[in-house]
């Protein structure tokens, strides 16, 4: 079975769009709790500030789309590691997929690259 992706891709999406309330959306009831809109986009600010302008390009990794690895939850779905790029930055931001109320949603997040 293939990681549905659509969550992760759109959640990188929201953020290179500058739209944080959506991109909150996405999170669980816990990481919405943990993760403010304005935590998203301080976040997401402070890990290109070294570039030279917005994020212009969001790709998903195939090589980093992992369905097993080692703190995969029992509801976990994907762990997906989304590029973040821009003039002169190559950022990402890896989260961990769940499944919540029928839904796939974004458990953790983890900025900037491993």
């Amino acid at each position: 079975m293939a990681v549905d992706t659509r969550v992760a891709e759109q959640f990188g999406r929201s953020i290179a769009q500058g739209d944080y309330a959506a991109a909150h959306s996405l999170l669980t009831k816990g990481a919405r709790a943990a993760h403010s809109p304005a935590d998203l986009r301080q976040a997401a600010e402070q890990m290109i500030a070294r570039g030279g302008g917005p994020i212009t390009d969001v790709a998903l990794v195939s090589e980093c789309i992992l369905e097993d690895w080692s703190n995969k939850q029992e509801s976990d779905v994907g762990y997906v590691y989304v590029a973040l790029n821009g003039d002169g930055f190559c950022e990402a931001v890896t989260v961990t997929l769940t499944r919540e109320a029928d839904e796939i949603r974004i458990r953790q997040l983890e900025w900037g690259r491993p």
